[in-house]
């Protein structure tokens, strides 16, 4: 009898565990919405093949509805002073993220991110997000929509919605 030759653990690839974590993360957003700060580094470091991984994870977990949800929601409660500073982040990182996700250089299929924003209810929040006054988040929404609007259908959506107004006006902003 010929003795057992001892196996390698199998350690999954570097992808694969960027995946593992953006899916682990996305769905502990409901418990934690703090958990989208790491969300957006795993992102924000994730390009080729672990951006692949990442932004698949991401749409194939909900991540796209919960992250228009979180925005729309964050935006109705900013005017609060009761939980503002933190809102006021976690909507900037929001706007980081979508920006990220919404990126060619991050997630060569991000145009299917897009399009489930779209489907989501994303215009409406970012679209809001450029009537604001707060420079970090009109640089993160401009900064957004620049990735989003290689959709034809998302410019669609930004001409109906007067975003050219809104970027005109921006055009003046100090």
């Amino acid at each position: 009898m010929a003795a057992a030759t001892p196996t390698a653990p199998l350690v999954p690839t570097q992808a694969a565990s960027v995946a593992v974590r953006v899916a682990a993360l996305v769905e502990s957003l409901e418990a934690d919405a703090m958990n989208v700060l790491e969300l957006s580094d795993v992102v924000a470091g994730a390009f080729g093949e672990d951006g692949a991984r990442a932004g698949e994870a991401f749409r194939d977990t909900g991540g796209v509805g919960k992250l228009a949800g979180m925005l729309q929601w964050w935006n109705m409660l900013a005017p609060s002073t009761t939980h503002l500073p933190e809102i006021l982040e976690l909507r900037e990182v929001v706007l980081e993220l979508i920006g990220n996700l919404c990126s060619n250089a991050v997630d060569p299929a991000s145009s299917l991110t897009k399009r489930l924003l779209l489907q989501w209810g994303g215009a409406t929040p970012l679209f809001a997000c450029l009537q604001l006054a707060d420079v970090n988040v009109l640089r993160l929404t401009c900064g957004a929509l620049q990735n989003i609007c290689h959709d034809p259908a998302w410019c669609e959506v930004a001409i109906i919605n007067g975003a050219h107004a809104s970027f005109e006006r921006l055009l003046d902003h100090p």
